[in-house]
């Protein structure tokens, strides 16, 4: 299962999470907390509603998050 981040009319890039793949390591969460969290339950990754990845820092966190990730179980959709 992934959840996908919708990136309504500005197109904003997809922030996309594979749960399956993730092994909980946390990398994601402590980078970009505002976008990424831990499930209590397991540790895989979730993905935070309300934020927005067309910021310019936030989305440089969601690179750096997305290229730390242990699983590659993050992905990053540009359109630019």
């Amino acid at each position: 299962m992934q959840d996908i981040q919708d990136p309504g009319p500005a197109r904003a890039p997809l922030v996309m999470v594979s749960r399956e793949d993730c092994i909980a390591a946390g990398e994601c969460a402590r980078i970009a907390p505002a976008v990424f969290d831990q499930d209590d339950a397991d540790g895989t990754v979730l993905l935070r509603e309300g934020f927005t990845s067309a910021d310019p820092q936030l989305r440089k966190q969601i690179r750096h998050a997305v290229a730390a990730c242990p699983a590659g179980a993050l992905d990053l959709v540009e359109d630019d």
